[in-house]
């Protein structure tokens, strides 16, 4: 039963919080494929953009979502939470794919795009703040800026892929995926461990800097040792 209740868990909830885009990626590409073998994935990337924005009426901008009595009805429902990870935020966020390959890398300027980059990360953060002092949000795990400047992100390392960097390209590629794949084990340890000296939890900063200390250390280290057995853990 333990091991069913893992399995099922893990395909359908994405095992702890910061992996629920496992199942989202595993239903996208069943799904991407089954409207790509009948040639219809246009129609699946159209609707990408229609579910983000179901996405974001029921977090950013649910103060309005709300008032809409369809759209109320989807964001109240008891499995908004598991619809939203998959199919409200990681189908459209897997079909961006579909729309960055259709951009023409030689038709756009560099210039243009950092400019760009520059107004939507301002965009991104002015929404956030705007979002909040109106008070029309739930959560803000989704915005309209954040769709845009991820694109604009994408298409900008497309068009500079600093093939020179390999040496710390593969350092913070090794760093990144031991950080986010091990932080939820240390966050346990580090707790356990502040419980038995000093008698309480540690507080979000204390737990936020100590976490990236640790795995950030623990990563380089890993990375440096190279060993074949050890890599297993996260590459």
């Amino acid at each position: 039963g333990f091991i069913v209740n893992c399995i099922r868990h893990f395909l359908i909830y994405g095992s702890r919080e910061h992996f629920w885009f496992f199942p989202a990626v595993f239903f996208s590409i069943i799904v991407a494929t089954l409207f790509a073998k009948v040639g219809k994935l246009s129609w699946l990337a159209n609707f990408s953009l229609v579910a983000y924005f179901l996405g974001l009426m029921g977090c950013s901008y649910y103060g309005i979502g709300n008032q809409i009595p369809l759209i109320a009805s989807l964001i109240n429902f008891s499995q908004y939470d598991l619809i939203r990870r998959i199919v409200l935020m990681g189908m459209p966020f897997f079909m961006m794919g579909y729309f960055l390959q259709r951009v023409d890398l030689n038709k756009i300027k560099n210039r243009t795009c950092v400019i760009r980059e520059g107004i939507l990360l301002v965009g991104f953060l002015v929404e956030i703040f705007f979002v909040n002092q109106i008070q029309v949000q739930k959560n803000v795990y989704i915005t309209v800026f954040l769709y845009l400047l991820l694109f604009n992100t994408v298409l900008l390392l497309l068009k500079n892929p600093c093939g020179q960097c390999k040496g710390i390209a593969s350092i913070t590629r090794d760093l990144s995926n031991f950080m986010y794949y091990s932080h939820p084990l240390f966050m346990i340890w580090i707790n356990l461990i502040m419980n038995y000296c000093i008698g309480r939890n540690a507080t979000g900063t204390e737990l936020f800097l100590l976490t990236v200390i640790f795995t950030g250390s623990v990563g380089f280290l890993l990375h440096r040792v190279d060993n074949k057995y050890l890599n297993l853990l996260y590459k």
